[in-house]
């Protein structure tokens, strides 16, 4: 074999490299051409959605999923800033009390998939559907959006907005505007005001906020380490953006109510985190949103203040009548101030909103029945959550493995305590079963949990 002459080698990588662009080029072109035969094409004709079909019913006022924006930047990495975008106006028109908005949760089930607006619509139990693309290149945005009467399969408008990335507040207004006066909902003063008012006006610390927020919404320990210093840069860039505190605020609390396993990763003590949690929270308070809410109703539970619970929640609820988690957050708040009857019908409402995202929902259910004493109702819903998400934690599993105590099925309990997941860290794991019975306000449901478990222990 001749070897090659330095040129010609030379020659060769250079044209292995041209090679490789080209095809990264075409790649990038294909990407963009389905997105555009997705966005545009479908125009021709969207086949109607069927009302006897629907999951749900229809709300009693106009209904709206809004589906995860297509990145159609030759960046793929743009993906977290458009994903962000599509939150945003999630997050704009669920402020709106004469809408019905589904959770982001339950419309990023669709994220990548070549659905029909017909199939969205009756899974979700909604009439409206707006779809889009976002093009990011360098301080140049492009957003395309449609807005469709799924029952109908007609297009309310398709509108294209370009604008500068300092800008592209203004465009998500744009988008919200339009849609409310297509939908001819009425605004209240409030409303419109809330609407309009952004978290920040820094366009760095927003960026920052949104890498830090695609990590947060994996709802990992690793993940939740990840975005920590993207939120210290949003609150570095703009020291009054209440978000991105309450959003540490929020890391911290879930890592204190799971420090036996999360404490290690986040590279945190159990003792550290509570303190970094309330004084993040104190900031976040200045600029409230709904999360700010939620995570203070969970501190006020842990802290033994349940009617200070409620009033965070009731809050959270009052700020986005749409967001399912605040919904969540009274039904919590309710369950451990004793009043496990009354936040049943707060979890059908945030199933309602979010109908993808159904396993902590079925397991607050089983938490509010467990509470009722309603022990097969409480493992039948356990059970459901834990096989939609077998990952859930472990303390978790211990509600069930005492609904089965209480009903004398003794071997499906002990099935429970004995996964070796638990066996690994035992002593560590009934120390996290006390902390959680101590989170209730009256003595008797604190003793629920533990005597539960005890049917099991002693025989």
């Amino acid at each position: 074999k001749v070897p090659m002459e330095p040129g010609e080698r030379k020659k060769k990588v250079l044209m292995k490299k041209w090679q490789w662009t080209a095809l990264a080029g075409i790649l990038v072109l294909i990407l963009a051409a389905a997105a555009f035969w997705n966005f545009y094409l479908r125009t021709q004709g969207v086949e109607p959605a069927s009302l006897e079909k629907m999951a749900f019913p229809l709300p009693d006022k106009p209904s709206i999923a809004i589906l995860p924006f297509v990145n159609i930047s030759d960046d793929p990495k743009q993906e977290y800033f458009v994903d962000g975008m599509t939150e945003d106006l999630i997050t704009e028109l669920s402020q709106i009390s004469g809408l019905f908005v589904i959770s982001r949760n339950s419309t990023f089930v669709y994220k990548g998939k070549p659905v029909k607006i017909r199939q969205v619509a009756e899974e979700l139990g909604v009439r409206y559907i707006l779809e889009g693309s976002v093009r990011k290149v360098g301080e140049q945005v492009r957003i395309n959006a449609q807005l469709i009467d799924a029952t109908t399969g007609g297009h309310l408008w398709a509108k294209r907005y370009d604008g500068q990335l300092d800008d592209v507040f203004g465009l998500q207004d744009k988008i919200t505007q339009k849609i409310v006066a297509a939908l001819a909902v009425k605004l209240s003063a409030g409303e419109q005001q809330k609407v309009t008012r952004k978290e920040t006006d820094n366009i760095e610390a927003y960026d920052a906020f949104l890498k830090g927020w695609g990590h947060y919404r994996r709802w990992t320990p690793e993940d939740f380490r990840k975005a920590i210093p993207y939120f210290e840069r949003a609150i570095d860039l703009d020291p009054n953006y209440g978000r991105a505190y309450a959003a540490i605020a929020s890391v911290y609390t879930e890592g204190y109510l799971r420090a036996w396993d999360w404490s290690h990763i986040l590279g945190l003590s159990a003792e550290a985190m509570p303190s970094l949690a309330g004084e993040y929270l104190q900031k976040a308070r200045d600029d409230p949103t709904p999360l700010a809410h939620q995570v203070a109703s969970k501190w006020y539970i842990i802290l033994l203040y349940p009617e200070e619970a409620i009033e965070e929640a009731e809050r959270a609820i009052a700020l986005d009548s749409n967001d399912a988690d605040g919904y969540m957050a009274m039904a919590g708040a309710l369950i451990y101030s004793g009043k496990p009857e009354e936040a049943v019908d707060f979890v059908k409402k945030a199933m309602r909103l979010d109908p993808h995202n159904i396993a902590n929902h079925l397991y607050t259910l089983g938490l509010a029945h467990f509470g009722m004493e309603q022990f097969q109702e409480a493992a039948s819903f356990f059970e459901r959550a834990f096989k939609l998400n077998p990952k859930m934690g472990l303390v978790q599993r211990a509600y069930l493995a005492a609904a089965y105590g209480y009903l004398g099925q003794e071997e499906k309990a002990r099935t429970e305590l004995d996964k070796p997941e638990i066996k690994e860290v035992r002593e560590l794991y009934d120390l996290y079963v006390k902390y959680e019975s101590a989170y209730y306000k009256n003595p008797k449901d604190r003793a629920r949990l533990l005597d539960g478990l005890r049917n099991v222990r002693l025989k």
